[in-house]
């Protein structure tokens, strides 16, 4: 579909677009991006139809597609008054490069935000913060608004330390009523189903496989949730290494 650009540029990071016809992706390097910032393209998948949306600002990376197609998020270097910052926040912008904004603003460095995802309505993305046992899930408004910790939550709402595990990597359910993550601990990563009802009682859903980068898949054919369509459970999408649950 593609073949890099000029210079050995290189194409990482590709999210579908939901119609399945174009993908967005970041390109790396060659002449015209030097210091390996990164580019958020699209193309069509019969490989016609490249555009830059976004470039020449702060690094790109891991970039998703909301449901209706009309914005991406994805990780950014933080960027204001003319400055770039070292710290990577959550960054949005719409699929013609306009209406781009700062969604997580407030963070500081120390606290790399990572792998956004959408909610299946597109109102809400959730991402990771910090690394290792430090990590949390956090979500936003795809406006900016309601920014806030969903794991190792507080009482009055702000990240609680000392912990056992930290978590990252989030993927909403088809159904949007909870997420997949990975709970990192001092042995080994865990696959972990996060409510955010409850969001303090992870319930881990595989405890004999290394967890890394969940996703979702739908119901193999014949297969439905009995609660219907408008469950808001996990139902039994997850996808993990070499099977489904």
């Amino acid at each position: 579909m593609t073949a890099g650009g000029a210079g050995g540029s290189s194409d990482d990071d590709p999210a579908f677009f939901p119609a399945g016809n174009r993908i967005a992706f970041v390109r790396v390097g060659g002449p015209s991006d030097p210091d390996n910032r990164g580019r958020l393209l699209s193309i069509r998948l019969d490989g016609g139809g490249l555009r830059t949306i976004a470039s020449g600002y702060a690094e790109i990376r891991t970039p998703a597609v909301s449901p209706s197609g009309r914005q991406i998020v994805f990780q950014c270097r933080h960027f204001r008054h003319g400055l770039e910052y070292s710290w990577e926040h959550i960054c949005s912008v719409r699929p013609d490069g306009s209406h781009r904004r700062d969604l997580t603003p407030r963070f500081k460095d120390g606290q790399p935000a990572t792998d956004p995802d959408f909610s299946p309505l597109g109102r809400v993305v959730a991402f990771s913060v910090g690394d290792g046992t430090a990590a949390d899930v956090f979500t936003v408004r795809a406006d900016g608004a309601r920014l806030g910790a969903l794991t190792n939550r507080g009482p009055r709402g702000g990240r609680k330390f000392p912990r056992a595990r930290g978590y990252d990597d989030p993927a909403f359910a088809p159904a949007g009523g909870a997420l997949i993550a990975v709970a990192r601990s001092a042995t080994k990563p865990r696959f972990v189903l996060v409510q955010p009802p409850i969001p303090n009682n992870p319930q881990e859903r595989e405890a004999s496989i290394l967890g890394r980068s969940p996703t979702w898949a739908p119901a193999p054919p014949g297969r439905r949730d009995r609660r219907g369509p408008g469950a808001q459970g996990p139902g039994s999408f997850a996808l993990l290494p070499d099977r489904l649950s």
